[in-house]
């Protein structure tokens, strides 16, 4: 395809035009032969500005120097011109474009301020700050957003004290010491006066518009800045002591939860509720924040002191839930249990009672190991609460009650009544999904195939596709050897019932079968099991054994991105882990893990950029794999 510069050449060979030489920045002597005349202006403006979308700037000019010395008044090819300029450097010639408009318009305050820029760039200071004060003086007294325009052209071409003492000015001819506070609080953090800075930013924070929002930013980045954490504490400590102020509490509690300190954190958190209404809105954030960050102990400490208080309130209902999802991180399952009792008991709501009980189910099923109990629960969640997401979730979660027994018979009857249940196309397909996998470790090989099969034809994009394909693959390879399948099959019962010893040993045995043909999975499978186990050695030590036993296995990728993902989280092995993610990348392109490791490496790259390394034993095996 002809590139649109080559096409504009043409244009340019056919009409007999000559662009203007950009060594020569006499913009008064254009050179143009007579037939370019027959060119429309609106034409060549339109041609600049797809040159410019191509970031072609040298071409654009050359076509909008020809519009402007037809028509020197078009502001549009004014702008164009100057932003042409500026990309290309070419400070000088947009000097002398803007020198030329203000001999027609010597008051226009704009100008004025663009020459300061252009002047500026070109490192003549002394003739920029003489323009800053001209463009100063032409602006009216009241005009406030052209002050904070200067001064913010000051801040960016490096003249602070002028722009500060422009505020300053505009303030007292004002009448407004509150006026630019963020753009002064900017300079000063520049400077490095930090406390002068927090106590603008702490004046901008009335404003409600986004200069409000990056104030506050600002003063949370300052907080954790360790040459400015401690002054800028100070100012937000002097605001509580003078005349209470709840936004310096705020910002206080969210500094210190943000930095662990959570007995400090909530101190402030209750300073600002009394501060502002004495509601507890304060308290009702601040426990969400605690939620957010997973400070499950943070979040216990305030909501166990907020709820005796306020707990009667509809609006503090979720502080409940996130109470007792708390409670389950920290282990503390009998006071969980209790809360989530509370909710049933108390709330009004069919959805608020069927997803509590739901989490009740999902605590004896999935910390206590007490399946008949869970199994029970999530009857009666369906039973008596048929509303919301928890009744969904308790019907979709019965079954699996049932597998972790081992009573595949009366599971697979659970899975297929859900078949007649009006679900969602993705539930849908976890329940065909394990319909198939029952009959996989009942050794009823050809149906589930066959429910492998249907799953595929029917959710060809799906969640458990690789799963059902991995397993028809393993019913493809080992269908002539019944021993492995056989092996495979019972490993996969005790991983469902969560006998994870049962499960490595069975894979263990089928990873040092004489008949290699399931010994690569079961590798993976191991990798998988050790994982969950938190066990990071474990992992490697059966990646690599993957790696060097079965360099062509299909599940090799799969392998050494559990690898990786475990080296990145180490600083001595951080750059061997993003080897391997290379490699992936590079020689396992259409796997569907690529993207996340896409997003991963390209965010390790942004914070510390490296490159290969050659003389790790890592790379040396991976290029003899690849």
């Amino acid at each position: 395809m002809v590139s649109l510069r080559i096409c504009l050449l043409v244009v340019v060979l056919m009409t007999g035009f000559q662009p203007i030489s950009y060594a020569d920045p006499d913009l008064s002597k254009p050179k143009q032969a007579s037939k370019l005349q027959s060119q429309n202006n609106a034409d060549l403006i339109s041609l600049a500005r797809r040159l410019i979308q191509q970031k072609d700037y040298q071409g654009a000019a050359s076509f909008l120097e020809i519009v402007y010395e037809r028509q020197p008044d078009i502001s549009v090819v004014i702008n164009l011109l100057r932003h042409c300029y500026d990309q290309l450097g070419q400070y000088s010639k947009s000097e002398i474009l803007i020198r030329r408009l203000l001999e027609s318009s010597p008051k226009d305050q704009i100008l004025h301020l663009f020459l300061a820029e252009a002047l500026a760039k070109q490192d003549n200071l002394e003739q920029a700050k003489e323009t800053y004060q001209r463009a100063i003086e032409l602006v009216a007294p009241n005009d406030t957003v052209r002050y904070r325009g200067i001064v913010r052209s000051m801040e960016q071409y490096g003249f602070e004290q002028e722009g500060l003492r422009l505020i300053a000015s505009t303030r007292e001819k004002i009448a407004n010491s509150r006026l630019m506070a963020l753009d002064a609080g900017r300079i000063l953090e520049s400077l490095q006066r930090y406390t002068e800075a927090a106590e603008e930013y702490f004046i901008a924070l009335d404003d409600t518009s986004r200069s409000g929002t990056e104030a506050e930013s600002r003063l949370l980045n300052l907080l954790t800045f360790a040459d400015a954490g401690n002054e800028v504490e100070e100012v937000l400590r002097k605001k509580i002591g003078d005349v209470p102020q709840a936004r310096a509490a705020r910002l206080l509690s969210t500094h210190y939860l943000k930095a662990g300190r959570g007995r400090e954190a909530f101190k402030y958190a209750r300073l600002q509720d009394s501060l502002e209404d004495g509601k507890g809105h304060a308290l009702l954030h601040y426990i969400r924040a605690c939620q957010e960050r997973k400070l499950y102990s943070e979040a216990v400490d305030a909501a166990s002191w907020v709820l005796p208080i306020y707990g009667y309130q509809a609006i503090f209902d979720e502080t409940y839930f996130i109470y007792a999802d708390a409670l389950v991180h920290l282990g503390e399952f009998d006071k969980a249990i209790s809360v989530y009792d509370t909710i049933v008991a108390r709330f009004p709501r069919i959805q608020d009672k069927a997803i509590a009980g739901y989490q009740i189910g999902n605590i004896y099923l999935n910390y206590l190991n007490d399946y008949q109990s869970a199994l029970e629960i999530f009857d009666s969640v369906a039973t008596q609460y048929r509303a919301g997401n928890g009744y969904m979730k308790a019907i979709l979660t019965a079954p699996h009650c049932l597998l972790r027994q081992g009573d595949l018979k009366k599971a697979h009857i659970k899975f297929e009544s859900l078949t007649k249940q009006s679900l969602n196309d993705e539930s849908m397909e976890a329940v065909h999904f394990y319909l198939g996998l029952i009959k996989f470790m009942e050794m009823e090989f050809d149906s589930s195939k066959a429910a492998f099969n249907k799953l595929l034809v029917e959710y060809p994009r799906g969640f458990y596709v690789n799963n059902a394909l991995s397993l028809m693959l393993i019913l493809e390879e080992a269908g002539d050897v019944p021993v492995l399948l056989k092996l495979y099959s019972r490993a996969l019962l005790y991983e469902q019932q969560r006998l994870s010893d049962s499960a490595i040993s069975t894979l263990e045995e089928l990873a040092t079968a004489t008949d290699p043909t399931l010994s690569d999975v079961a590798l993976y499978k191991l990798s998988r099991l050790s994982l969950e186990k938190s066990d990071s050695s474990a992992v490697i030590g059966y990646v690599d054994r993957l790696t060097e036993q079965f360099p062509e296995s299909y599940y090799l990728p799969y392998g050494l991105k559990l690898k990786a993902d475990i080296l990145l989280e180490n600083t001595d092995s951080n750059k061997t882990g993003r080897e391997i993610y290379r490699h992936l990348l590079e020689t396992y392109p259409n796997y569907p893990f690529t993207s996340e490791i896409r997003k991963h490496l390209r965010e390790l790259e942004e914070s510390n950029p490296i490159g290969y390394l050659k003389n790790s034993n890592e790379y040396h095996l991976l290029k003899k794999l690849s």
